[in-house]
């Protein structure tokens, strides 16, 4: 996994890479850069005019060697410095300001105002190289309405590190008009929590990160509960399957949910848990919509409640290796019923989604009959109901991180970027997904996922993991094949297989 450090942190890792690697900052700025320049130049028609904005600080030192870079490569660069964008020029920016200059490689302009800022043409891109993961207050002044005369043009901007303007590990609370918008962000590792948070997506773009070969003794040593998920993670999680086993080798699955109004969340549940590889899997549905499911997945067992039109009973319990539970349930007096009823009597592995977690919203006494390492998938509306209202994301993560350790569970808030806390508070967040996968049932097939490694042995922290990551993937597959228009939930669980195979190579 890839910490998330603070930007305190980062400066310590950056300083004691200097001190016993050893280089030379102006050479780390040099190696960050360069792998920017890299990127830029494949990505961008040589054609365009690059727009390099520079503070005066590191994050600025690293514009110019980006500028430097590019007009060698043959792009028609210009420097453009923001002359009041900190206090006083640091020292790397200095020398990698004379070394451009020196070179007449591209033209540099000082702006101390917007009235001499340069008309910037259609046919260009502009980089954001203002304010790095320093930043500890808004733009103000001149830099302010830089930001925003840039993010009213109609051209591709790039930032550098961080969109200038943002907080690398604390929220924005005001003056968000004057975050620089990116439609892509090349950042340096160690990742900065404020490129995860879902209110920030739409100044960071799609971020791209670069090792820059920070010092890995030292950044093992730093303490940090918030990590990045990375494919080596899941890979190392995934069994081999066992030749020799047999379909009760996988685990039986019970999937107890939907109801006449939303008969289509149990069978996308349901399915989702036997192709995430569960050897057995019995749907206990009410009996007015059993009809429909033999058609639509004959592999998949039934069990049927003495209600036509919800769940009100509980099937024999003994023979099931786990349990997922609340999709398309309802919130009833029988489904409370009901689920105060199996939480008193399973002590196996129970994943929670959806209705059963709205039951605990409405009855949260019944947390403390949560077993241990129950696994909790709300999305954010869900859990503001579990949990109470956050004023940001970096609150609602950090309430939580407390609920798991304070109950014992592990807990997957979905959304972009889902993030999985631990019952050590540890949090972990994922990076696979796309907005194609913000559809009806997609939630459920995540709890059928779960549903599914849980029963094939995998323990929660793992199951969670590995689950969040596929069901990701497995989108991701989908709206690369299609588009992220035409995916839906059942063409995640389509792509699943794909996801399973991709994630052992």
């Amino acid at each position: 996994m890839l910490k998330i450090l603070t930007a305190a942190q980062i400066r310590e890792a950056d300083l004691y890479t200097i001190r016993h690697e050893p280089i030379t900052s102006d050479r780390l700025m040099e190696r960050a850069a360069g792998n920017c320049s890299g990127w830029l130049r494949d990505f961008l028609p040589s054609c365009l005019k690059v727009y390099i904005v520079c503070g005066s600080g590191n994050n600025g030192g690293d514009g110019l060697v980006i500028a430097r870079h590019l007009a060698r490569d043959g792009f028609k660069v210009r420097v453009l410095i923001v002359e009041n964008a900190g206090a006083g020029r640091s020292p790397d920016f200095v020398l990698n300001y004379d070394r451009l200059a020196d070179q007449n490689l591209a033209k540099i302009v000082v702006v101390n105002s917007l009235d001499n800022f340069p008309v910037i043409e259609l046919n260009s891109v502009v980089l954001d190289a203002i304010f790095g993961s320093g930043l500890s207050r808004p733009p103000e002044g001149v830099v302010a309405e830089v930001i925003q005369y840039l993010n009213g043009l109609d051209i591709m901007r790039i930032s550098i590190d961080i969109p200038s303007g943002l907080f690398a590990d604390k929220p924005v609370e005001q003056a968000r008009g004057s975050i620089f918008k990116a439609h892509h962000t090349l950042s340096f590792l160690p990742v900065k929590m404020g490129l995860l948070m879902p209110e920030n997506e739409l100044w960071c773009g799609r971020v791209h990160y670069f090792d820059i070969g920070m010092h890995p003794e030292y950044i093992n040593s730093l303490d940090s509960r918030n990590f990045l998920l990375t494919h080596e993670d899941i890979i190392r999680r995934i069994p081999l399957r066992d030749r020799s086993g047999h379909k009760g080798t996988y685990g039986h699955a019970l999937i107890i949910a939907g109801s006449t109004a939303k008969a289509g969340a149990a069978l996308l549940t349901a399915r989702a848990c036997l192709k995430a590889g569960a050897g057995l899997v019995t749907a206990h549905l009410p009996a007015g919509v059993v009809s429909a499911t033999n058609s639509y997945c004959p592999e998949i067992m039934i069990s049927i409640s003495k209600s036509a039109n919800c769940i009100s009973d509980i099937p024999l319990l003994d023979k099931f290796h786990t349990i997922g539970v609340g999709p398309g349930l309802g919130v009833t007096p029988e489904t409370t019923s009901m689920l105060k009823n199996l939480l008193a009597n399973y002590q196996g592995r129970i994943v929670l989604d959806a209705d059963a977690l709205n039951i605990i919203a409405e009855n949260p006494t019944m947390l403390a009959f949560l077993r241990p390492g129950t696994i909790l998938t709300p999305h954010p509306g869900e859990f503001d109901r579990l949990a109470g209202k956050s004023g940001n994301s970096f609150d609602a993560i950090e309430k939580q991180r407390q609920m798991s350790v304070k109950y014992q569970l592990v807990i997957i808030r979905k959304g972009a970027h889902s993030t999985i806390t631990m019952p050590d508070g540890t949090t972990c967040w994922n990076n696979t997904g796309n907005p194609g996968m913000a559809t009806a049932g997609s939630g459920d097939v995540l709890t059928g996922i779960l549903t599914g490694l849980l029963a094939q042995g995998y323990l929660p922290a793992d199951a969670a993991l590995v689950g969040t990551w596929l069901h990701g993937m497995a989108g991701d597959i989908a709206s690369e094949h299609t588009a992220e228009e035409w995916v839906s939930a059942g063409t995640i669980i389509d792509y699943l297989g794909k996801a399973l195979s991709l994630s052992r190579i």
